[in-house]
């Protein structure tokens, strides 16, 4: 077979130019998302969260660590509670739940929704709480109740 048949240089171009197409498209779609995700984040971070509230996350973060102190039941089972940086992922995720709901400040409702996801993974029961079949969850609806809201 031929070589000089299968080769052509119009269409090797036009292939070329048309990969160039398809990635520049690809980086605009990439870069749209990027900036999409970055206004997002900063109307999240613009969004008022009450002095009062943000001690009620410091609040319920602590519990983890000292939940006798909530609730003396709950003391023996938590071997290792959520750190600090879990309050600020509360408080992130809290702004982020109102900007969803349609609202420029935080309430407490918007924390409770979000703190079982921010704080169940952050949670090691002992194996007291393993043996009464105890889990994280359990054991952060039981916070979310005790700690008092402002």
């Amino acid at each position: 077979m031929n070589q000089s048949i299968l080769y052509n240089p119009e269409c090797e171009t036009l292939a070329r130019e048309e990969l160039e197409q398809i990635q520049i498209e690809r980086l605009q779609s990439t870069l749209n998302r990027v900036y999409r995700s970055v206004a997002f984040y900063q109307q999240v971070l613009g969004l008022t969260l009450a002095d009062a509230l943000k001690d009620y996350i410091v609040r319920l973060v602590t519990a983890t660590r000292d939940a006798g102190a909530a609730d003396a039941a709950l003391g023996p089972l938590i071997r290792y509670g959520a750190s600090p940086r879990a309050s600020i992922n509360l408080a992130r995720a809290s702004r982020a739940k109102a900007l969803l709901e349609g609202r420029a400040y935080v309430i407490p409702e918007d924390i409770k929704a979000v703190a079982p996801s921010i704080l169940c993974h952050r949670i090691l029961v002992t194996y007291e709480a393993e043996a009464e079949e105890v889990t994280a969850p359990q054991i952060v609806d039981r916070l979310l109740e005790c700690v008092p809201v402002p």
